[in-house]
């Protein structure tokens, strides 16, 4: 039989207050104290939940101690969260001996990332800057400090890291080199410190300005038409670190495949200049842009100003394939011999020696008015120096690739090396002039050439040809010609 009933209250351990003091940003380290701990039965432990992660993933446990006014304490240490920074969260739980366990009460305090004094100092002429990061501390120790440096300009593609050197008393030093980054303008500085633990800590920023070099003055000077050359002259530069080099590019091609880069040279009166010549350019005609850029003597590399120059008539200064020959069967031999050996495949023919070949190309120029300097040196490009090794064979005495159209089309064969020879001259006449051949026809494509419309040697390219007509598709075909043949002319 049910007599009645009745309850108690067993009170759990209680505390009056928790606290938080002797925050050190610089040692990682705070001190929690809880005060008036009280318990109907002895105390047996008190521990307090300390962590930085919403998550709880960096939850450690202490165990508080008693001091002798009868308070507990703990001094929590980031290095047992994963040196995080920011927000602290911390709870109290007091157990007795009847393993009765209460929380008594909770705290927070924020964990902010150590700073230093970041400075940049540069020297008169802006070749380096001194970085210096004084009073560092950070917990877990200084293992290394880097310096980040970068230019907006940039946009940290000159991004170089500096090591830091540990002057002593919490100071740390390196030295940014412009050369290092070569751009002008506004630059970042930003400092990590790297502690025992392998923990990389943002200790601060600064910047520093780098002084672009400038100049007064980018005109045309010296103009000449009839030559097809102009010079640039660049006058009143101003750099704090001097001048390494003025490059000016230059080019009239709309779309700037003929630039060509020229340095300029320190003139008496402190100007630089340069000259252009329409000849290294395709002897394009029309406006020429030039564009000038500094290489200072802290490395920096700018565009600094531009001016530009009106050329049209060059027609004059372009190399003719019709006329006389210019050149001797001696250095016609002596070019030819400082390259190869002549085959011994045409031993038994007209031309046993390379001297009976070149006084063959000689006479059969002569006989069509057409410069042998051309004729021959086409004949060494075409043919590799009479070594051949592509579409055409040898013993096809085809010396200029003449219907050789490519995808190891061999192209035509002539009976002798004077009839080859011949039918090269005839094909190059046929392009420079509209003039009647003076000897029977032997090139079998002289009719599908259109008469004179590449009369000059840079015109037997397609791509450099007004017409969009010419011998080769190859770019710079007819210039490539120009150079051997000047080359010729040395011997």
């Amino acid at each position: 039989m049910f007599l009645g009933s009745t309850t108690f209250k067993v009170n759990g351990p209680s505390a009056s207050g928790v606290n938080v003091s002797d925050v050190s940003n610089s040692n990682g380290t705070f001190k929690v104290t809880i005060n008036g701990v009280a318990s109907s039965a002895p105390i047996e432990k008190v521990e307090v939940a300390v962590w930085s992660k919403a998550d709880q993933s960096d939850l450690k446990w202490y165990q508080a101690g008693k001091t002798a006014d009868g308070r507990y304490e703990i001094t929590a240490d980031i290095a047992n969260h994963n040196y995080n920074y920011g927000r602290y969260s911390v709870h109290v739980y007091v157990t007795d001996e009847n393993k009765i366990s209460s929380f008594v009460g909770s705290s927070a305090v924020t964990m902010s990332q150590p700073t230093a004094r970041i400075t940049a100092i540069g020297n008169g002429i802006q070749s380096q800057y001194a970085l210096k990061a004084d009073q560092v501390g950070i917990p877990g120790g200084v293992s290394k400090l880097e310096f980040a440096v970068w230019s907006e300009t940039g946009g940290q593609d000159d991004l170089v890291w500096y090591q830091g050197k540990n002057a002593g008393n919490g100071t740390w030093t390196a030295n940014a080199l412009i050369a290092n980054h070569k751009t002008a303008g506004r630059y970042q500085v930003h400092v990590y410190a790297t502690n025992s633990a392998g923990k990389a800590v943002f200790l601060g920023s600064t910047t520093y300005e780098v002084t672009a070099p400038s100049v007064r003055a980018v005109s045309v000077v010296n103009r000449n038409e009839n030559e097809g050359t102009f010079s640039v002259n660049i006058s009143g530069i101003s750099s704090l670190s001097g001048v390494s080099k003025v490059e000016v590019g230059v080019w009239c091609a709309s779309d700037g495949s003929d630039l060509i880069w020229y340095e300029a040279t320190a003139q008496s009166d402190g100007s630089y200049q340069v000259g252009a010549d329409v000849r290294n350019h395709r002897n394009n005609t029309g406006t020429y842009q030039a564009h000038v850029y500094i290489t200072t003597g802290n490395g920096i590399y700018c565009y600094v100003g531009a001016t530009s120059c009106s050329i049209i008539n060059v027609t004059n200064i372009l190399h003719p394939i019709s006329g006389s020959s210019a050149v001797t069967v001696d250095q016609m031999v002596a070019y030819y011999n400082s390259v190869t050996s002549y085959p011994t495949y045409y031993a038994n023919t007209e031309a046993p020696n390379i001297r009976a070949f070149c006084q063959i190309y000689l006479d059969e120029c002569n006989a069509e008015g057409i410069k042998a300097e051309v004729a021959f040196v086409q004949a060494m490009k075409e043919t590799n120096f009479l070594r051949y090794g592509g579409d055409v064979d040898i013993s096809q005495f085809n010396f200029a690739g003449i219907g050789a159209t490519g995808n190891g089309a061999p192209g035509n064969s002539f009976s002798s090396v004077t009839i080859g020879i011949r039918a090269h001259v005839q094909h190059l006449k046929a392009y420079a002039n509209n003039e009647a051949l003076n000897q029977e026809c032997v090139d079998p494509r002289f009719r599908y050439v259109s008469r004179n419309t590449a009369p000059y040697c840079e015109w037997l390219g397609i791509n450099e040809n007004p017409y969009g007509k010419g011998w080769a598709t190859a770019v710079n075909y007819g210039y490539n010609v120009v150079e051997r043949m000047n080359k010729l002319k040395s011997y």
